[in-house]
């Protein structure tokens, strides 16, 4: 049970806070109460696979299977978090700048940053509200909460998000080769995969490299304003509402840049019935400047009503749609309503009467 585990993990930090290693065999591990890892520097939490080691929780349903705390240089591979029969879970895991709930008196300014998960893999099976939460408690602190990565993790079933990032330096996380499936057995139950929109004018930054986000009802990505440079590369998405929603919140800092580039991400929503009604799958209501580049929509040569809103009268330069393939028909139109001002980048392929071919600015 938890208490054990916990035990294990306190055994593991001398004084000081300096961590040490925990490792897990094989088998399956009941989890009745959030593991804690706060005010630690450097600790390995690990199992032998994700198919070999499973946390599976079986307590409360508002609480986190991990609450990591203040804490740097943290390392957790290699094992899987379920949710037991009829229970439910808040998140796989907090990442945060809370209150130190156990282990030593975080000093002040204590941080948490450099949170790796390598190798991790979360089942929800519908049960389960948000995979991992960089968390802000308190949006009038500029505590950092920074620099964690995600590598190899994949999170399915889950209800809310995927990932979701917010705080007023949650900055550069990276993600490489992670999977978000917001489906449980075909049925769309996700609403966005990553989301950093929670506080105005606090958006996260992240680079996402590679992997699948699928069956989104809301979004794949929701962006919030005020961001450093946000990048999304080579994402493979199926049965999603929307590929990326950025907002425009007003607030003192809703006017400032928030740069975004999304490049050789294939939005295959070959389903019409998934899509919104309004079939716009981007929605850039911010200032940007938002580049999409080398991306293709529509699955095969199946022509959907694809379209793009971007804010009304955005400035000089904000909008790059350059090198883009699109199965489009109907009327054709990507940009509905407010297509971008002169200068902007818009050359691209458009799969119409049969046959590819290129479309100019008038799309």
């Amino acid at each position: 049970m938890a208490g054990d585990l916990q035990d294990l993990i306190e055994s593991q930090i001398s004084k000081g806070g300096v961590g040490g290693g925990v490792l897990l065999p094989k088998g399956v591990f009941e989890i009745d109460d959030t593991l804690t890892i706060a005010s630690v520097r450097g600790l390995r939490f690990g199992g032998q696979s994700p198919w070999a080691t499973e946390l599976r929780w079986v307590g409360p349903d508002d609480r986190p299977m991990f609450d990591i705390d203040r804490s740097e240089d943290i390392l957790l591979e290699h094992f899987s978090i379920t949710v037991g029969p009829g229970k439910r879970l808040l998140a796989a895991a907090w990442i945060e700048n809370g209150r130190g709930r156990r282990g030593p008196k975080a000093a002040p300014g204590a941080e948490s940053t450099h949170v790796s998960w390598n190798n991790v893999r979360v089942v929800g099976d519908g049960n389960l509200d948000i995979g991992f939460h960089v968390k802000l408690f308190d949006v009038k602190k500029d505590i950092k909460n920074d620099h964690h990565s995600f590598e190899h993790v994949t999170v399915t079933g889950y209800r809310d998000t995927a990932f979701r990032l917010e705080g007023r330096n949650a900055k550069n996380i990276g993600f490489d080769r992670c999977n978000c499936l917001g489906v449980v057995r075909r049925n769309r139950v996700g609403q966005y995969g990553v989301d950093t929109s929670t506080y105005v004018d606090h958006g996260a930054a992240f680079v996402w490299n590679k992997g699948s986000v699928i069956g989104n009802e809301q979004a794949d990505f929701k962006i919030g304003d005020r961001n450093d440079t946000i990048k999304i590369d080579a994402v493979s998405s199926e049965k999603s509402a929307r590929m990326l929603q950025m907002l425009d919140h007003e607030g003192a800092d809703a006017a400032e840049p928030c740069p975004v580039l999304l490049e050789n991400y294939r939005f295959g929503a070959g389903v019409p019935n998934l899509l919104p009604i309004d079939r716009e799958v981007i929605q850039c209501q911010a200032i940007g400047p938002l580049s999409v580049v080398a991306c293709k929509f529509g699955s095969g040569r199946k022509g959907l009503q694809l379209r793009i809103r971007y804010a009304p009268n955005p400035p000089p330069g904000a909008f790059d749609f350059t090198g883009n393939a699109i199965a489009n028909d109907g009327d054709g139109r990507v940009f509905p309503a407010s297509i971008p001002t002169a200068p902007y980048q818009c050359t691209n392929l458009g799969y119409r009467d049969g046959q590819w071919q290129p479309l100019g600015p008038g799309l």
